[in-house]
């Protein structure tokens, strides 16, 4: 018991830590608590921190991503997958590539598992011809009660790992639409002020 409880402070620990390291790249990368150059004014609503973004490649993005995916059942995920998101938005040259990736490997996570499980074996008789000629007899149908019996037990025992699952999932997907969203905003500031720019001199 000592260990578990152990191992659940030291992961916790790591999940505030990785929150607190991501406020600091936020704070870093944001422009508005950047002085600009002495007679220079940076446009409203521009990506002029371009020098702060790095390519996908880099490592800070890889050990984001592996902590969004790390395995967890602490409600502190959240707070730490927040912060990782809006790092990767505040950093990332293409964070909807990272992003894509990310929700991709966590629906597999969330939804993986019980589809494993409703595979059935194909029945070969289904491609008999000759199995319309044939005297069929009647099947016999399972009694409800029975039957729905085994699907509640069933489904309570898969739903604690599942709700969970799913509520990260969901979680990020929404989160990500509301940083994309922003995202695209700057994104066409910076286009029109560029189009501006090139108007003005040409």
């Amino acid at each position: 018991m000592a260990g578990g409880y152990d191992a659940r402070q030291v992961y916790l620990h790591r999940l505030g830590k990785v929150k607190r390291e991501c406020k600091e790249g936020q704070r870093s990368a944001n422009p508005s608590e950047q002085t600009p150059p002495s007679g220079s004014e940076r446009p409203s609503g521009s990506l002029v921190d371009q020098n702060k973004r790095f390519p996908m490649n880099d490592v800070i993005f890889r050990r984001l991503q592996q902590a969004i995916e790390h395995p967890s059942r602490s409600t502190d995920w959240f707070g730490m997958a927040e912060q990782a998101i809006n790092t990767i938005y505040a950093l990332a040259e293409k964070p909807e590539q990272l992003c894509d990736a990310v929700i991709r490997n966590l629906t597999k996570r969330a939804f993986g598992k019980k589809n494993a499980g409703a595979a059935k074996p194909p029945d070969p008789s289904a491609d008999d011809p000759d199995r319309m000629d044939e005297d069929e007899e009647p099947t016999t149908q399972p009694e409800p009660e029975s039957t729905q019996e085994g699907t509640q037990s069933s489904s309570t025992g898969d739903d604690p790992g599942d709700t969970f699952e799913l509520s990260q999932l969901l979680f990020v997907v929404g989160h990500v639409a509301i940083k994309h969203i922003a995202y695209l905003e700057l994104v066409e500031r910076e286009l029109k002020r560029q189009k501006g720019v090139l108007e003005a001199g040409g």
